[in-house]
């Protein structure tokens, strides 16, 4: 090796190096807030009180525990057991007791006290004082306890003697359980049910489909931020990579991914959803793309078989995306959420030469990535709209062959455009120019600077939005579907 090639792989060593460290870095920090967090939650576990089964479980877990060291349950492990084990036994013992007699409320024990309420609605004998004295606290009820049962209720027939009250053979026990039960409501009869108004019938062949979740298809699997970190920084960092079958190429001043023959599907298909992917040039069983979403595979199978009439020939899919956007939190490190992005793929036929231009020399890692990402997001954005607006026009000769909220997909046609396929340009352009996209409200707002000049949204300036109006109100809105008209394209 010569000196200048020693001095590259260094370099190239160097870049590596800091690079690793900087993601080692988010990792300590999201990993110190995650510490933190579950610290947090764990003191507050500990902090709330336990209830018969909590009791219960913790015993259940501390004879597991001693079954698998192969202890006792009878011998503590530590001096903290001593003290601990007992108290808990005894409670959980205590617990499951109380449980098992409020089964039966009718058996009270010799020992035990209760409580009679003598006069008002709740008359009777009850068990526990906490439920008495809600009862009878600031009311005018005769109320007293009692060591049993037995005496408890020879005092309730004596007062009802005393005061001519109707005697009642055997007075009610009341539990905490039927304070807290709901009171059964009346069934109604037939004259009551006649009395009703009549409820319309609902159609249940309705209510059926319509429990029926429709997925939507440009849904994926979520996609952390770290690993969109990751591709990001390669591409800026690598030029190419045989061993996975990828190479880079540069565009608008991004650079993406072009990946052939022999390319892991899953990693195809995390280009596609992260938007750096630029051409995909797959072997003639797509086994490529075959991740890719299922109606742009469809698509594909459909434009080799019926336009080029030979399923086993070879296409190519070039891709304008929009970088991914996520969810904004606190901290963007703790998005669940994707927004997807949006995509323009043009098909064809492919050649025998590759006309995209590989890159010959690395680049500098972009710094502070994750507070540039609005601005990158929304320059992908606006060459997704340029890109569309500079070969599409109400003469050219394509047919779109699948489109949704977030994907068109295109391909060239030697008839010119139908006005079903123009009207589906507009749905799909309609969301730019009104700048409902489906985003993060940080990209919108660095969007309204990237959209088309006649573009209008909640975040123009209110003297742009008057001046948009006033221009746009002679005009038709719909200019695109005007057969021979061709639109005024911004330049690339």
């Amino acid at each position: 090796m010569s000196r200048s090639d020693i001095v590259e792989e260094i370099n190239d060593l160097d870049q590596k190096i800091s690079r690793t460290r900087k993601m080692i870095q988010e990792k300590q920090l999201k990993l110190e807030r995650l510490t933190e967090k579950r610290g947090k939650l764990s003191h507050k576990l500990e902090s709330m009180p336990l209830t018969a089964e909590g009791l219960l479980e913790r015993f259940s877990e501390k004879m597991a525990v001693a079954k698998d060291a192969g202890q006792s349950s009878q011998t503590p492990s530590s001096p903290e057991d001593l003290v601990a084990k007992p108290k808990v036994l005894d409670q959980g013992l205590q617990k499951i007791e109380s449980a098992l007699k409020l089964s039966n409320p009718y058996v009270v024990p010799e020992a035990h006290k209760c409580y009679v309420i003598f006069s008002g609605p709740n008359a009777g004998v009850y068990r526990e004082w906490s439920t008495v004295q809600p009862l009878v606290s600031g009311k005018p009820y005769a109320y007293q306890g009692y060591k049993t049962y037995e005496l408890a209720r020879k005092a309730f027939y004596d007062y009802c003697v005393k005061h001519n009250t109707p005697i009642q053979s055997v007075p009610r026990l009341i539990t905490p359980a039927e304070i807290l039960q709901p009171k059964i409501s009346k069934v109604p009869t037939f004259a009551d049910k006649a009395k009703m108004p009549a409820c319309p019938v609902i159609p249940r062949t309705l209510s059926r489909f319509q429990k029926v979740r429709v997925q939507n298809p440009d849904d994926h699997e979520f996609i952390p931020i770290e690993t969109f970190d990751h591709y990001y920084t390669l591409a800026e960092s690598t030029c190419s990579d045989e061993q996975n079958h990828f190479f880079i190429s540069e565009t608008k001043g991004f650079r993406l991914y072009n990946v052939t023959i022999g390319a892991e599907p899953k990693f195809v298909q995390t280009l596609y959803y992260c938007g750096l992917l630029n051409a995909a040039y797959p072997s003639s069983n797509l086994k490529e793309i075959s991740l890719l979403p299922p109606k742009v595979v469809t698509a594909v199978k459909h434009y080799r078989q019926k336009v080029l009439q030979s399923p086993e020939r070879r296409v190519y899919l070039s891709f304008k995306s929009s970088l991914l956007d996520w969810e904004e939190t606190e901290d963007e490190t703790d998005s669940l959420r994707n927004y997807p992005a949006y995509h323009y793929i043009k098909m064809g036929l492919l050649r025998k030469q590759i006309d995209v231009l590989p890159c010959t020399e690395t680049k500098n890692l972009t710094p502070n990535l994750h507070k540039a990402l609005p601005e990158l997001r929304a320059q992908s954005l606006g060459h997704v709209l340029k890109k569309i607006r500079s070969s599409l026009y109400t003469d050219s000769k394509v047919r779109i062959n699948y489109q949704s909220d977030h994907v068109l997909m295109a391909t060239d046609s030697l008839q010119i455009i139908s006005p079903e396929d123009c009207k589906r340009i507009e749905q799909f352009e309609k969301q730019f120019y009104c700048n409902d996209l489906a985003i993060s409200v940080a990209t919108k707002r660095k969007f309204c600077s990237y959209a088309s000049e006649d573009h209008k949204c909640d975040f123009c300036p209110e003297d742009d939005k008057m001046e948009t109006c006033s221009s746009n109100s002679g005009e038709h809105s719909e200019d695109s579907c005007q057969p021979g008209k061709r639109r005024q394209a911004d330049d690339m």
